[in-house]
């Protein structure tokens, strides 16, 4: 474990988490529907396109986030973002499915994605590193709680009133984050004095060998959601199954996150580090997604079993990866933070090229086989991490 200079605040930290628990409850809402949103516009459930330019905006604006976050600080940035979002949903809400809905879509998912890589910021300032797996892993816990209840509800939104009622309802939670976030952010909006480029960002990482390799595993479960939360909606709609049917498997799907996250980063701290644990997770991840492959019934129970198991590994994988990267830095190094979650788009960017491409000459349905080979890949820079083992403590 680094150790770094770093101020624990408790009441700080519940607070972001209940923004976390805001944040993901409004963000799932489009979320799990924006699949439908685009294959309903374009015609083709060969979305990749749409994808590929939104999370190669992304990646460009991670690059440059901590030249706002220097200049502006992290809450005010964070704030004006949710009034970006908000805007965005109001032609989403007022007008029908369409090729510019797709635009605002794609830009609703640059400004959420920017602004929770925002929020990790501002916890950082907050936490320290031998606190830093419980944090992390109840800061995820909160967000996937959120997230958990979004799907049931936004199927049965999309069943009965369409997109317009989902975005209406998106725009209600975004609406109870910004309050609950001025409330939250009061008197917190840390400058940093950081200047580098780019090109200066990637050099910083690459002198880290530790970083690069947590990034490598980052990707690897960044490209399972690329995949998944685009391709399985669209695949048990291919298989004729309900929305209402979808919502249900999609809530069960998502029950590990609030389960274990939170004591695999107790025991990350004070018993075993990361490690082992990530090996056993990925390993656990790559088997039940290439599984998913071989499924061509619309078995609820089937589903619901499946898809739980390979949220069982990302989850454990999301949580451990976390806690091992925030451990190396802190708050101050916003340059790493920023590249360590471009993992997030750049892995979308390579998903929607190659997806695009295996969907040109495959079915829908062996698509799932290429998450497994790269969670497989993730292996090896796995066991090449230097494990964190962190202080125990008593109390």
């Amino acid at each position: 474990m680094i150790d770094h200079r770093e101020r624990y605040d408790r009441v700080r930290t519940r607070r972001l988490g209940w923004m976390a628990f805001l944040f993901g409850f409004s963000g799932a809402f489009p979320l799990y529907v924006a699949s439908s949103y685009f294959e309903l516009a374009s015609g083709s459930s060969n979305v990749s396109a749409f994808y590929l330019i939104t999370f190669g905006i992304v990646f460009t604006c991670l690059l440059s986030l901590h030249t706002l976050l220097c200049r502006y600080g992290s809450s005010s940035v964070f704030l004006i973002l949710l009034l970006v979002a908000l805007a965005v949903h109001v032609p989403l809400m007022l007008f029908p499915v369409s090729i510019v809905g797709t635009g605002l879509l794609m830009a609703y998912f640059v400004v959420v994605t920017i602004a929770w890589v925002n929020l990790d910021v501002v916890l950082e300032n907050f936490s320290e590193d031998r606190r830093s797996g419980r944090i992390r892993s109840l800061h995820l816990t909160a967000m996937n709680a959120g997230l958990l209840l979004a799907p049931f509800l936004s199927t049965r939104i999309l069943e009965r009133f369409g997109f317009s009622g989902v975005f209406l309802t998106s725009f209600l939670l975004y609406s109870a984050l910004l309050l609950f976030s001025l409330y939250a952010l009061y008197g917190i909006n840390i400058r940093h004095d950081i200047r580098i480029s780019p090109l200066g960002i990637f050099r910083n990482a690459l002198r880290r060998m530790d970083i690069l390799r947590i990034y490598a595993v980052s990707f690897a479960m960044e490209f399972f959601y690329a995949t998944m939360i685009v391709y399985t909606p669209i695949r048990l709609r291919e298989l004729g199954m309900e929305w209402d049917d979808i919502g249900i498997v999609f809530t069960v799907m998502l029950l590990p996150f609030v389960l274990i996250q939170y004591p695999l980063g107790v025991l990350a701290d004070r018993k075993t580090g990361e490690k082992e644990i990530l090996i056993a997770a990925i390993a656990l991840a790559g088997c039940t997604t290439a599984f998913v492959s071989w499924i061509d019934a619309p078995d609820i129970l089937l589903w619901c079993g499946i898809l739980f198991m390979t949220r069982l590994g990302i989850a454990a994988i999301e949580a451990l990866r976390d806690s091992y990267f925030y451990k190396r830095i802190d708050g101050g190094d916003l340059d790493l933070i920023a590249f360590f979650r471009t993992a997030g788009p750049f892995s979308n960017i390579v998903a929607a090229v190659f997806i695009g491409l295996w969907l040109l000459f495959l079915p829908l349905a062996s698509v799932f086989l290429l998450p497994a080979f790269v969670l497989f890949l993730a292996l090896i820079p796995a066991f090449s991490l230097e494990d964190n083992m962190s202080e125990q403590e008593t109390s």
